[in-house]
């Protein structure tokens, strides 16, 4: 058994990774192809959405930087973007069922506490491990399993998956809320210098060095990266962050620069490492 699985390993990998491709495309045809009878508001959707470029083209540069410093394979960039906005909407989906369930079942809270902290409690663990499990099967097919990778192709995954959420969350303030979406379009675009992208990238270098032998950081490292992407998302989520324009705005300022500055010291970190290899 053990022979047969590791001559097929590449195989399974290649039909897991096909699977949760189109699983992500059907939820994506969901989320994007009801519109509530409202087919008409499409080309204001896609003029709402537009803004996102605001964040994209900038951090698009970023990754120029990043791929060309770190020398990483246009196979890993491809297909990290090509199962960011699929398959890790996928795996996130299936995450917060499970998470869900779990908080339903067995421990059963009041509404009140899931109105005002169901967020916190599930987000962190359902999009974060679904973002990190994008993540490992991009590195184990291109079998470029390292930190460096790990983080570049953690910032492609998380931006990819911010895409697609700031575009479900306008999408249903357009066509089933009935706003406009641009108040809502703004608020995530002003955000988005320091939310899902910096949160996948603490994640996956954290589960690399967990996982894998011989990557240059210590066991010790990886469980502080992997538990303060787990840690800023949830206190990110919670009912004292209102947002960038609520009563707590100074608040959510706050936490925008602790996520991107310990984003820039995770690249401080792997930079080093990398470093100290070729050195």
């Amino acid at each position: 058994m053990k022979k047969w699985f590791i001559n097929y390993k590449q195989y399974m990998l290649t039909l897991f990774t096909a699977w949760s491709f189109f699983s992500g495309c059907q939820i994506l045809f969901e989320n994007f192809g009801k519109p509530n009878g409202l087919d008409q508001k499409y080309p204001l959707f896609l003029l709402t959405i537009s803004l996102i470029l605001i964040y994209l083209l900038p951090m698009i540069f970023v990754i120029r930087y990043l791929v060309k410093h770190f020398k990483i394979s246009k196979s890993l960039i491809n297909l990290s973007w090509l199962l960011g906005v699929t398959a890790s909407i996928y795996f996130s989906e299936i995450g917060h069922t499970i998470v869900g369930l779990f908080w339903l079942k067995v421990v059963n809270p009041s509404d009140v506490f899931l109105s005002n902290w169901g967020a916190a409690v599930s987000a962190p663990f359902a999009e974060e491990f679904g973002k990190g499990l994008v993540v490992l099967l991009v590195l184990l097919i291109t079998k470029e399993v390292d930190l460096k990778s790990a983080l570049v192709s953690g910032l492609i995954v998380g931006l990819s998956f911010q895409i697609v959420e700031d575009c479900v969350y306008t999408f249903r303030d357009m066509f089933i809320e009935k706003l406009d979406g641009f108040v809502g379009i703004i608020e995530r675009v002003v955000q988005a210098g320091g939310t899902h992208w910096a949160f996948s990238i603490l994640f996956a270098i954290g589960m690399v060095s967990l996982i894998f032998k011989n990557t240059g950081m210590s066991k010790k490292q990886g469980v502080f990266w992997l538990s303060m992407s787990i840690l800023e998302h949830f206190i990110f989520n919670t009912p004292f962050n209102g947002g960038i324009g609520s009563k707590s705005a100074n608040i959510t300022v706050f936490l925008l620069c602790l996520n991107f500055c310990l984003a820039l010291a995770a690249f401080k970190t792997v930079n080093m490492i990398e470093t100290n290899k070729t050195g």
